[in-house]
């Protein structure tokens, strides 16, 4: 057996006490950084619980709702539990589900971030649509679409009331058997109604576009 040496014994310490330094820094920077980790994830869930936007996190293989924030739980008016077990199939209406799937797997693929004019179907029974920017992310070890949902339900409204609008305009322009013509500041006719071109001799034709002598 071979006896240490003073030198020997000196040198195996202070390894050991080197070693038990880098332990304790190791321990040190693993708690700095668990501790940045909880301080990210608690920033994360006051930005996602406090969000005005609507969050849905799906599971891209189970297509199962594995988080919703309030915002989207009042828009869909489920609760934030009732919503945990549901798949995306439940929160659209079945006439509708082609084409949700089909901007579903576009986002997933990244070739379209943006969806619009979604529409969902609410525990109620009606419809709403949004808007979806979606990225994937990690949740769990699993891979998820993350939907960042902005109701438009207002707006389609408004939309659709202007379309009407306009359709029934178009309607009485055409149909009302006085001569109507809309003429801008060039005195140039931007609109005639069909009893002003036939009046005027117009019949395959138009005044549109022509100014008046």
């Amino acid at each position: 057996m071979v006896e240490k040496t003073r030198d020997d014994l000196v040198r195996e310490v202070s390894a050991l006490r080197g070693r038990l330094a880098e332990l304790e820094r190791s321990k040190a920077e693993f708690g700095q950084a668990k501790r940045a980790l909880k301080e990210s994830e608690d920033r994360f869930w006051s930005l996602f619980g406090g969000a005005v936007e609507g969050i849905l996190v799906v599971d891209i293989e189970t297509l199962q709702v594995r988080y919703a924030n309030p915002a989207i739980c009042r828009m869909l008016g489920y609760s934030e539990e009732e919503l945990a077990k549901l798949r995306v199939h439940d929160i659209h209406h079945e006439e509708d589900l082609r084409d949700v799937a089909s901007a579903f797997e576009a986002q997933v693929r990244g070739e379209k971030p943006l969806a619009t004019g979604i529409p969902f179907l609410r525990k109620d029974g009606t419809k709403v649509y949004a808007d979806i920017n979606s990225s994937k992310i990690i949740v769990d070890e699993r891979a998820c679409n993350v939907g960042f949902v902005t109701d438009i339900t207002d707006r389609k409204k408004a939309e659709r009331a202007q379309r009407e609008s306009e359709e029934l305009f178009r309607f009485l322009f055409q149909s009302t058997e006085d001569c109507v013509v809309i003429v801008d500041r060039d005195l140039k006719y931007i609109h005639a109604n069909k009893a002003s071109n036939d009046y005027l001799g117009y019949r395959d034709d138009t005044i549109e576009g022509k100014t008046i002598d």
